[in-house]
């Protein structure tokens, strides 16, 4: 029988549908942890930011720069917010987990 100790789930959590896809994994491994008394990690999977067209970045303005500096912090919060938030469902839902 399949009876796993450790449940490694990654979530990609940098947009809302993103959220709720990984709420439904989080919420699958929560129950095959509680069936087979498993612990859960949770690990942040940052998703490939592929620019459109090639950049050469040496030839942005230092606005630019600072504008994809704000907003990459601005995702890692919301990120980090987003997979905090899952590891207290796991918590709550009596599973061991850690991220």
């Amino acid at each position: 029988m399949f009876s796993p100790k450790h449940i490694l789930v990654a979530v990609a959590v940098a947009a809302p549908d993103d959220v709720s896809v990984a709420a439904h994994l989080v919420d699958t491994a929560i129950d095959v942890a509680r069936a087979t008394g498993a612990t859960l990690t949770l690990a942040y999977v940052e998703p490939l930011a592929v620019p459109s067209m090639p950049l050469d970045i040496g030839m942005l303005p230092t606005s630019a720069m600072e504008a994809m500096a704000s907003l990459r912090e601005a995702n890692t919060t919301a990120a980090r917010k987003s997979l905090h938030d899952l590891l207290e469902r796991a918590k709550k839902a009596g599973v061991r987990a850690d991220a």
